[in-house]
This record gives C-alpha cells, sequence and structure tokens, in this order.
C-alpha cells in the first residue's frame, strides 16, 4: 500500500512500508530542534541503524547545546552484540544522547513510537511489522506518550552497562 492520508484526519498518514518508516523517521528528527524521544523494542535497524538516521541524530545533537535524545530499548542484546551506530553515538555524545533499558513491559508492549517536539509522531502498532502512521501535528497523541515515557524512563528504566563506553 502506498502511503494514505486519513479520511477523518487529514494530517494522519497512514503507512506501512519500511521505506516510509525511514523516510518519516528522517522528517521527524529533521524536524525537531529540542527534544527526540525514541520507544523500541530492539532498535530496529532497518529504519534506525543507517547512515542517514545517524547523520540526522548527529545534526539534531550539534544543532543545540540544550537538546536531548532519549531512547528506551525493550531488548537491548541485539543492538550491543550486533553493533549500531546509534549506540556508538550516544557513547560519543553522553551527555545528549541517552539509551536505557527498559525494565517492565509497556502497556502496549510491541508499539515502536519516535516524537519530535512532543508534536511530531510515527508509530508503528507492532515492533518491525511496518504499520502504523504518522502526525506531524499530533500534540494530544504525542503528550501522552511522552507523559508515558517520562514515567517510564524515571521508574523502570536503566542505564545498563553494556551500553556503556567500554575502555580498553
Amino acid at each position: 500500500m502506498v502511503e494514505q492520508t486519513s479520511k477523518t484526519d487529514t494530517n494522519l498518514i497512514l503507512i506501512d512500508e519500511l521505506n516510509d518508516f525511514s523516510k518519516h523517521s528522517l522528517q521527524v528528527v529533521g524536524s525537531s530542534r529540542r527534544e527526540i524521544i525514541l520507544l523500541s523494542k530492539t532498535l530496529d535497524p532497518a529504519i534506525y541503524d543507517n547512515e542517514p538516521f545517524y547523520q540526522g541524530i548527529l545534526d539534531f545533537a550539534r544543532g543545540d547545546r540544550n537538546v536531548q535524545v532519549k531512547i528506551l530499548v525493550k531488548d537491548i542484546k541485539p543492538v550491543v552484540e550486533q553493533g549500531h551506530r546509534i549506540l556508538n553515538l550516544a557513547r560519543r555524545l553522553s551527555s545528549k544522547i541517552e539509551i536505557r533499558k527498559l525494565l517492565v513491559k509497556p502497556e502496549k508492549d510491541s508499539i515502536t513510537y519516535l516524537i519530535g517536539e512532543r508534536r511530531h509522531l510515527l508509530y508503528m502498532h507492532e515492533d518491525q511489522v511496518y504499520n502504523g502512521f504518522v502526525n506531524y501535528e499530533a500534540a494530544q497523541e504525542s503528550k501522552s506518550l511522552a507523559d508515558e515515557f517520562t514515567y517510564l524512563w524515571d521508574k523502570h528504566s536503566e542505564l545498563d552497562p553494556a551500553l556503556r563506553t567500554m575502555l580498553l
């Protein structure tokens, strides 16, 4: 299916292909100025472990001294064992980009979302299934998810030692 605008909300774009998720992840990052939050089961390498996304996050992090990227990952094992550009970047820019391991299952365990500026929302119904939507004017939905994210970040996550820089 090609991207479709929802019949009930003209700001809502329905997507169901990897390429569309990749394209919109770049647009969410590119349209953000202060904050990006990402909740993902495995930090899907097909979307987040490629040069364009890496460069987008790097440019975002360099854009202002007060920017913040927070990433909650449910399963860090593949990220650590297989390597990941965003993990390496987080190790280099730890004051601006932080990845934490989620210690509990969220209410909707299979979802993945990327939120920029608490307004731009890229939402996947099930991790690595590539079915969901993007909405660049989703302040209400983004606030609800960002509040849940903040709660999980503050109360139910940790900076796993495997995510830290390993010095030899």
